[in-house]
C-alpha cells in the first residue's frame, strides 16, 4: 500500500492525472458536484476528463447525493453536465433521498482510492483548506466498491421486494451481503437446520443478516408481524398467529442455535441482537439471491444457493464434487442430499 497526501491545491492536478491515466474503470461517490460556465472551470475540466475516459472505453460510474434542500432527483438529472455524461455512456446513479450521501470518494481501476473532505466545487478545490489522500491499494479499493454496492438507489427502491418491504427496508436492502462461511460449513448452524427440517429458522436469520447490514448494526428493533408477512409465514392467517409463529422460531434461534438474543415488548416493536459467527465470509450478491426470494424459495433451495455462491467465489462448481465430498464439507447426508443439493431448481 502506498499513501500520499494530496490536500488543498495538490488535489486538482493529481486527480486530473489519475482520471487521464484510467484504463478500465472510474467510480465516483460525491456529495456535491457544482460546475461553472467556462470550459476552464476546474469542475468542468474534471467532467471533461470523465467524458474523455468514456471515449477511451473506460467504464465511468458516478453516485450522487440527492438529499439537498429545494432539490429533487429529477432536478439533478436535468443538470447539463449529467446529460453530457449519460450521452457518453457513463452511469449516473442517484442515492435515495432517505439517506444523505456525504462521500468525497474516487476509485480508479479498482486500485487507486482518493478520499477526504474535497467536494467537486470551485471553492473546495481552489480556495478552502481541504484534506485529501491518494492511496494505492487494490484491497482498499475493493472494500470501498463493495460498500458502494449497499447504497439505496433512487428509482430502484420498489423493484424487487414484496409488499411490506417499505417498513423493513425503508432505504432499500443491500445489493449484496457478507455471509459467514461457518453458517453453511459448521454442522451446528444451517446444515443442522436443513437436516432436522426446521422450516423458517434459516430464512429468518438470513433476513436479519440483511437487516443488520442495511442498518449498519447487529442490534435493531423489528416487528415480528412484518417479518412474518414479508417471509410469507402462515400466509392468509391473522397477524396474531403470524406473530406467535415468528416468536417461536426466534426463541429456537436464541436457545438452540445461540445466533441471537431477542426481547419481545407488548405493544411495541421487538428488539434483537444478532450474533454473527466469527471467521471468513463470502459475498452473496443479488444476482445469486435476492431478498424477495426468501418468501418464494424453500429452505433447501436457499441452502443450495448459498453453497453455490460459496463455491463460485473459489472458482468451483457444485457438480465438480462427489457426494462424499459434499457430505464432508457441508454435512449433508444421502437423504438430505437428494432432498437438497440434488434438487433441480425450477
Amino acid at each position: 500500500m502506498k499513501i500520499r497526501d494530496i490536500s488543498d491545491r495538490v488535489y486538482q492536478g493529481q486527480v486530473y492525472s489519475l482520471l487521464d491515466k484510467a484504463q478500465s474503470s472510474i467510480v465516483i461517490s460525491m456529495y456535491l458536484v457544482r460546475t461553472g460556465d467556462s470550459a476552464k472551470h476546474p469542475i468542468n475540466r474534471l467532467i471533461q476528463d470523465l467524458v474523455e475516459a468514456r471515449r477511451r472505453g473506460v467504464e465511468v460510474t458516478i453516485y450522487l447525493n440527492t438529499k439537498f434542500k429545494n432539490a429533487t432527483p429529477q432536478k439533478i438529472l436535468q443538470e447539463p453536465w449529467v446529460a453530457v455524461l449519460q450521452e457518453e455512456g457513463a452511469k449516473v446513479r442517484l442515492a435515495s433521498p432517505v439517506r444523505m450521501l456525504h462521500d468525497k470518494l474516487i476509485v480508479v481501476d479498482r486500485r487507486f482510492v482518493v478520499e477526504g473532505s474535497m467536494n467537486w466545487s470551485v471553492s473546495a478545490i481552489a480556495n478552502n483548506l481541504e484534506s485529501a489522500t491518494l492511496i494505492d491499494s487494490p484491497q482498499l479499493a475493493e472494500a470501498k466498491l463493495k460498500r458502494i454496492g449497499f447504497f439505496p438507489i433512487w428509482g430502484e427502491e420498489e423493484k424487487k421486494l414484496p409488499k411490506g418491504r417499505e417498513a423493513l427496508f425503508p432505504a432499500g436492502p443491500p445489493s449484496s451481503i457478507d455471509i459467514p462461511v461457518a453458517l453453511i460449513e459448521a454442522r451446528k448452524y444451517f446444515p443442522k437446520m436443513i437436516h432436522y427440517q426446521r422450516q423458517r429458522a434459516m430464512k429468518i436469520y438470513l433476513l436479519f443478516l440483511y437487516l443488520a447490514q442495511a442498518k449498519g448494526s447487529t442490534k435493531f428493533s423489528f416487528s415480528p408481524e412484518l417479518v412474518g408477512e414479508y417471509l410469507g409465514i402462515l400466509k392468509g392467517k391473522d397477524r396474531t398467529s403470524i406473530r406467535r409463529q415468528v416468536i417461536r422460531v426466534l426463541r429456537d434461534l436464541e436457545i438452540i442455535d445461540k445466533l441471537l438474543h431477542v426481547e419481545f415488548r407488548h405493544g411495541k416493536d421487538s428488539y434483537v441482537e444478532l450474533f454473527i459467527p466469527p471467521g471468513s465470509t463470502f459475498t452473496l450478491s443479488s444476482e445469486a439471491f435476492d431478498t424477495g426470494e426468501l418468501a418464494v424459495l424453500d429452505d433447501n433451495q436457499i441452502f443450495l444457493r448459498l453453497v453455490r455462491a460459496r463455491l463460485r467465489e473459489e472458482g468451483k462448481r457444485l457438480e465438480d464434487f462427489t457426494q462424499r465430498a459434499i457430505k464432508k464439507r457441508f454435512f449433508i447426508g444421502q437423504k438430505t442430499y437428494r432432498r437438497t443439493l440434488a434438487k433441480v431448481e425450477k
